[in-house]
C-alpha cells in the first residue's frame, strides 16, 4: 500500500472519481414545426407579416431544409436568403451580413436556425432592424 494514493483523494485531485462530469445534451431530433397558424404568426408580428407571407416563407424554408431536420444550417440559410432576394429582385446581402444575420437568428446558439428563429429574424428584417439586411426589398414577397 502506498500512503497518500488511496481512497480517491489522489485521483480526485486530477478531476477523476469524486467530481461528476458535465454532459452537454445535444438534441438532434427534428424541430417540431411552428404550431401556430399563419394568421396567428401574422397577428403576433404586429402587422409586419401577412398570413400569405408566412405561408410562403414556410414553404421556402421547408424546400431549403435539405435533410428535413426542421433546421437550416449556415449554407442552407444563405441559399434561402439568396432565393428570397432573387424572387424579390433585390441584391443579395454581403456574406458578412448574412453570417451576422445567421448568428442573430440562431438565438439558442445551436448552429442551425429553426422555423421560429427564422420567423423572428424575418420580422426584424422587415422592420429594418438587422444591419445590412432589409427594410424595403429584402424579404418582401410582392
Amino acid at each position: 500500500e502506498v500512503k497518500g494514493l488511496g481512497g480517491g483523494g489522489f485521483m480526485s485531485s486530477f478531476g477523476f472519481g469524486s467530481k461528476k462530469e458535465k454532459k452537454v445534451a445535444v438534441d438532434l431530433s427534428p424541430s417540431p414545426p411552428d404550431e401556430r397558424t399563419p394568421e396567428e404568426v401574422a397577428e403576433a408580428s404586429g402587422g409586419v407579416l401577412t398570413a400569405e407571407e408566412v405561408v410562403h416563407m414556410r414553404e421556402l424554408f421547408n424546400e431549403t431544409d435539405a435533410d428535413k431536420s426542421g433546421h437550416v444550417d449556415e449554407k442552407e440559410f444563405e441559399g434561402l436568403v439568396k432565393k428570397l432576394c432573387k424572387e424579390d429582385k433585390t441584391p443579395v446581402p454581403k456574406h458578412k451580413d448574412l453570417l451576422a444575420a445567421f448568428k442573430e437568428a440562431d438565438s439558442d446558439g445551436g448552429g442551425a436556425v429553426c422555423m421560429e428563429e427564422f420567423t423572428s429574424l424575418y420580422i426584424k428584417v422587415k422592420k429594418g432592424e438587422v444591419k445590412g439586411l432589409g427594410g424595403g426589398g429584402f424579404f418582401s414577397f410582392g
